[in-house]
Order: C-alpha cells, then sequence, then structure tokens
C-alpha cells in the first residue's frame, strides 16, 4: 500500500495543510512520538482523522481495555485508533466528530457533533458532548468499558463483544458489536434499524 510521510504533522488537520486529497498518510503519533498510519478524510477545508472505521467485519472488536486504549487494526480495513489518539484530538471544546452511516439498501445518514470531548485515561476516557441530540446523548457522562474492565461494575453483557461507553446496556446495538450477530447487532440506532441494517460506518474528528 502507498502512503506519503508527513514527519512533523500530529493529526490530519495538518496534513490538510499539504493536500486536499484523502487517503491513508504516515503521521507522527503524538501519544507515542512514533510514526503512525491514518485515514485522512478531507471534507469542508478540514482534515478529518478517522478513530473508527468498519465494514465488513474481518477485524474483532472483542479486545481489552489496553486494546482500546492504543488502537487496533489497520486503517486499510477495519480499526480503532485508540483512545489516547481520541482524547488528544478533543482535547479543546473546538472539536468535531462526524459519523456516517451506510445501511443495507445503499442509503447514508450522518451525524454531526460540535465540542465533543473525550477524556484522560484517569477518567476512564468518559465521553461529553456539545451539541449532541440524539444517540450521542446517551453516552454523555459515561466512561469507556470493555469486558476485562466493567468502570460501571453493572455488568452490561454487551461488554463481552466490544468496548464502548458504559451505559449499562441502555441501547442493545453499537458500533463495536459483532459484525453478523443477531444477539447484540452491529448498529447505530436500534430502535430505527428494524428493516434495514448497518453495514459500514466511519467516525472521524477534526478541530
Amino acid at each position: 500500500m502507498l502512503y506519503r510521510m508527513f514527519v512533523d504533522c500530529f493529526h490530519c488537520d495538518c496534513v490538510s495543510g499539504h493536500t486536499s486529497v484523502s487517503g491513508v498518510y504516515e503521521i507522527t503519533s503524538p501519544v507515542t512520538n512514533n510514526p503512525m498510519l491514518v485515514e485522512c478524510v478531507m471534507k469542508d477545508g478540514y482534515g478529518y482523522t478517522v478513530i473508527l472505521q468498519r465494514h465488513d467485519g474481518s477485524v474483532d472488536f472483542n479486545r481489552t481495555y489496553a486494546e482500546y486504549q492504543d488502537g487496533f487494526g489497520s486503517p486499510f480495513t477495519e480499526m480503532w485508533l485508540g483512545n489516547r489518539y481520541f482524547n488528544y484530538l478533543t482535547s479543546s471544546w473546538s472539536s468535531r466528530l462526524f459519523i456516517e452511516l451506510k445501511y443495507s439498501d445503499a442509503s447514508f445518514r450522518y451525524v454531526d457533533y460540535s465540542d465533543v470531548i473525550v477524556s484522560s485515561a484517569s477518567s476512564q476516557y468518559t465521553l461529553s458532548r456539545g451539541n449532541a441530540s440524539d444517540m450521542l446523548r446517551s453516552y454523555e457522562n459515561h466512561p469507556f468499558g470493555t469486558h476485562d474492565l466493567d468502570p460501571s461494575d453493572c455488568g452490561c453483557p454487551m461488554l463481552k463483544y466490544g468496548g464502548w461507553w458504559d451505559t449499562c446496556c441502555s441501547d442493545p446495538c453499537g458500533l463495536t458489536m459483532p459484525y453478523n450477530d443477531p444477539t447484540y447487532p452491529f448498529g447505530w440506532n436500534c430502535t430505527a434499524e428494524t428493516t434495514i441494517k448497518l453495514t459500514s460506518v466511519k467516525m472521524m474528528i477534526t478541530r
């Protein structure tokens, strides 16, 4: 796979200063100071860093807390960039979260949030939001949980399938749930996704 290197760049906003072409780029991680590959989506004059990407179930999202913290997968397939990086990109109230959802009938839905913050590791990557009024609101002020670390201590069985902001199973589907499993399905809004199925998601952030 071909990609371009931007040694002094720490996020896709930096890359957008050099190019308007979306793609996978090598930048310097602000967390480890080592090279890392990220997908940059150039949209509306901004460079969005892709945090989550799923489209075929090729990557297992049933991971440990440490793996969600550091990231896993590949920008060329499916991936979670890492909670430490999510925290870095949302460490000020100027961040913007954009989610692209594609469904089995080939339709798309887009959700756009401003002023989203994911806290640091010491606060268990708790999610705060600015203008969220739908699904994201239900995750507000909840810490991030996985099967090996349940910060809410409510025993939600969903965490046995994938990590997410722990709302004690208040919504029986999620973007990190198994790709083809009806028990806790891969989805964004369970009540609305009854006749069509979510087939892919891309979650990205800019600031």
